[in-house]
This record gives C-alpha cells, sequence and structure tokens, in this order.
C-alpha cells in the first residue's frame, strides 16, 4: 500500500495553478528560499544534487 502512495503521488501532475504559481515563483528574483523550495516540490524539481561548479557555469 505504502508502494502504491508513493507511486501515485510522485507520478501525479500539479493542478495547472498550481503549477503556473510555481512556475511564476521560480522565475521571480525577489522569492524567499522557502517559497522557492515549495515551488521546486510542486514541480518535482529535485534540488539537492550538487553540480560541478564548471558545469554550473556553462
Amino acid at each position: 500500500m505504502a508502494g502504491y502512495f508513493t507511486y501515485v503521488t510522485s507520478h501525479n501532475k500539479p493542478p495547472a495553478d498550481m503549477a503556473a504559481l510555481a512556475v511564476s515563483i521560480m522565475k521571480s528574483g525577489d522569492a524567499s528560499p522557502e517559497l522557492r523550495d515549495w515551488a521546486a516540490g510542486v514541480l518535482g524539481i529535485q534540488t539537492d544534487i550538487g553540480m560541478p561548479a564548471k558545469t554550473a557555469q556553462q
């Protein structure tokens, strides 16, 4: 049951209005880190992956 719940919640798309709000938060230059974390979660963006500095500069 827990596996099914995890699968369903991870493969469901957010409602269009929440996704639009999350995108606007991510595009905003003055959004707080908490809002950015929420928006990343809504959009399913994994933010805890490190990226080499050389790749980030490209």
